[in-house]
C-alpha cells in the first residue's frame, strides 16, 4: 500500500513541533522536511538545528528534501541531525552517482527529484547504476507550497512505474506538491508508492479529519493483501 508523508512546509511555522507531534500520534509513517535556500526555490525553510530539533518527536522516517544549490555541502550536517533520507534535485548538483553515494554511506537513503520541466529519461543512467532508493516527482514547480497539481504528471508517473518494472528496478516512486483528497487516487492508480501532502494535511481545520480522509482514500487503492486494486 502507498504511504502518506507529512510535508511540515505547510504547517504552520510558529507550531512547527505541534504540527510534528500531530503527524507522529495519528501514525503518518513519514515526515517530509524541505531544506531550501532562497536560490534553487524561493523560500528559506528547515536549516540541520531545526531537523535535529523535531527529530525526537517523530518516531517515523524523516525525509529530508534537499531544495538546495549544490546539496553535496550539506548532506552530511542532515545526516547528524537525524534524517533517514535525503533527496537531491538533478538540476541542482553534479556528479549525482558520487552525491547519492555519499548519502548511503552516510546511513541514509539516497533518492533523486525531477521538477515538472525535467523527464524522467534524465535520471536513467542513475536508475540503471542502482543509485536511488526513491524517484521523487514533484507535480509543482519546487518551493510553491498551495499550488495547483499538474495533470500532466499522472503520465510521468506511470512511465516511471513502467521503467522500473521493465528493468526490474526497485526505487520507489514519490510525488510531492498540490496533493489532496481529489487527485490522490489517479497518481496512486498511477504508480505512486509515496504520497506526500502539505497544504492536504495542515491547512484544513483538523489534522487528524484531513489525515484520516487521505488514508482512507490511499487504502481504497488497494486490495486486501496490499496491491493495487486493478478494479478501482
Amino acid at each position: 500500500m502507498a504511504r502518506l508523508a507529512a510535508s511540515l512546509l505547510a504547517a504552520d511555522p510558529g507550531r512547527l513541533a505541534e504540527a510534528t507531534i500531530a503527524a507522529d500520534e495519528f501514525g503518518i509513517p513519514v515526515l517530509h522536511l524541505d531544506a531550501v535556500d532562497g536560490h534553487f526555490a524561493r523560500w528559506i525553510a528547515f536549516g540541520p538545528d531545526t531537523v535535529a530539533a523535531l527529530r525526537p518527536l517523530f518516531k517515523g522516517f524523516f525525509d529530508v528534501h534537499l531544495m538546495l544549490m549544490q546539496p553535496e555541502r550539506h548532506i552530511e550536517r542532515y545526516a547528524e541531525a537525524g534524517a533517514d533520507g535525503m533527496t537531491v534535485h538533478l538540476d541542482a548538483t553534479l556528479h549525482h552517482h558520487r552525491h547519492l553515494g555519499s548519502i548511503r554511506k552516510l546511513g541514509c537513503e539516497a533518492g533523486v527529484a525531477i521538477s515538472p520541466g525535467t523527464p524522467i529519461e534524465a535520471a536513467l543512467e542513475l536508475f540503471q547504476l542502482e543509485s536511488v532508493d526513491r524517484l521523487l516527482i514533484m507535480s509543482v514547480n519546487p518551493g510553491f507550497a498551495a499550488a495547483p497539481f499538474l495533470e500532466n504528471l499522472l503520465r510521468k508517473v506511470d512511465r516511471a512505474r513502467r521503467l522500473r518494472d521493465e528493468n526490474g528496478w526497485h526505487f520507489q516512486i514519490s510525488v510531492d506538491g498540490g496533493m489532496n483528497i481529489q487527485n490522490v487516487g489517479p497518481v496512486v492508480d498511477a504508480g505512486a508508492d509515496v504520497i506526500v501532502s502539505g497544504s492536504g494535511l495542515y491547512s484544513g481545520p483538523s489534522f487528524a479529519e484531513s489525515a484520516r480522509a487521505l488514508m482512507d482514500a490511499l487504502e481504497q487503492r488497494f486490495d486486501e493483501d496490499g496491491r493495487r486494486d486493478q478494479a478501482v
